[in-house]
């Protein structure tokens, strides 16, 4: 079938601009409070694409690869205290300690970070990955129970970490010995939301595309804090802390990641990205990330 310019511009015209960017602007009703509040409660795994999917978007971030931004570890802001403690630990090896991201994002709390995601790559990256991030938003739509939608002008990262520069043994080495700061996500706080927006309910969400041999994983401290009254609870007792019990360590574990399957916890929870069992040079640890907020009576906005 040949198809002429005239022709295909009148195709193009036809097709929602919400199947260009990922914005579904079908009319949906939703309550002033959500179907599903997550509080407490241990990240839930949910199945969310095959194996043959994790493949291809697996080979799709390979191909893209010219387009991977270089993040030296420490970078985002609830990383500053790494990387100034890995400089002075290790100062021949920390400039080889760093990750690459594909896609627009939001560093943690940083406001001046919030204009990238209306970049001209939201749209590239729905075009790229607009399978896959139907595929997200079907997951989440049928744990949610509410209406879920990306959030417009903004799309999902990539975190890519490749196995194949930590040749160096030491940099390995290092890998295994540092603890990534643990943080409470807020970075919601630094975008634009409706009047009535309270941040009481949110959620944060990994989809693990590739994991080292080794495995990998969340780890996640015995600290809560609730988003309305900012108090800190224990995560297992649900008690509230004491100032001197907040500054005493804190127990951890790790959640485990699976490829294919979404990790989906509220951001409330003390957490960070768990330290490297190792790391052989074939080794790569790639996860889409995103992060969503409940609109009332609009339903689930999601963003990256």
């Amino acid at each position: 079938m040949i198809v002429d310019h005239c022709t295909f511009a009148v195709l193009f015209a036809l097709v929602p601009i919400s199947m260009v960017l990922g914005v579904d602007t079908a009319p949906h009703q939703c309550a002033a409070q959500p179907l599903y509040q997550h509080g407490f409660e241990p990240p839930v795994d949910l199945d969310c694409i095959t194996q043959l999917e994790s493949q291809k978007a697996f080979d799709e971030v390979m191909h893209l690869k010219h387009e991977w931004i270089r993040q030296t570890l420490g970078s985002e802001q609830t990383q500053t205290d790494l990387s100034s403690k890995l400089k002075r630990l290790f100062p021949d090896h920390a400039h080889k300690l760093y990750e690459m991201t594909l896609g627009p994002n939001v560093n943690y709390n940083i406001p001046e970070d919030a204009p990238v995601l209306n970049g001209w790559n939201v749209t590239f990256m729905h075009s790229q990955f607009g399978w896959l991030f139907d595929k997200v938003k079907a997951t989440l739509r049928k744990q949610l129970g509410d209406h879920v939608s990306i959030r417009p002008g903004s799309s999902f990262f990539f975190r890519i970490l490749s196995g194949n520069e930590t040749v160096d043994p030491t940099v390995r080495q290092i890998l295994k010995m540092i603890p990534s700061p643990g943080h409470y996500d807020g970075l919601w706080t630094v975008l634009d939301w409706p009047e009535g927006v309270t941040f009481e309910h949110t959620i944060s969400f990994t989809l693990p595309i590739a994991m080292p041999r080794g495995g990998h994983g969340l780890k996640i401290f015995e600290r809560y804090r609730h988003p309305l009254t900012q108090e800190y609870h224990h995560y297992v007792t649900k008690e509230v802390l004491t100032p001197e019990e907040r500054d005493k360590p804190a127990n951890s574990y790790i959640h485990p990641y699976h490829i294919g399957k979404l990790s989906l916890h509220s951001g409330n929870e003390f957490h960070s990205v768990a330290e490297f069992r190792d790391v052989q040079p074939d080794d790569w640890r790639i996860t889409l990330q995103g992060w969503g907020v409940f609109v009332p009576n609009q339903g689930w906005e999601l963003f990256g």
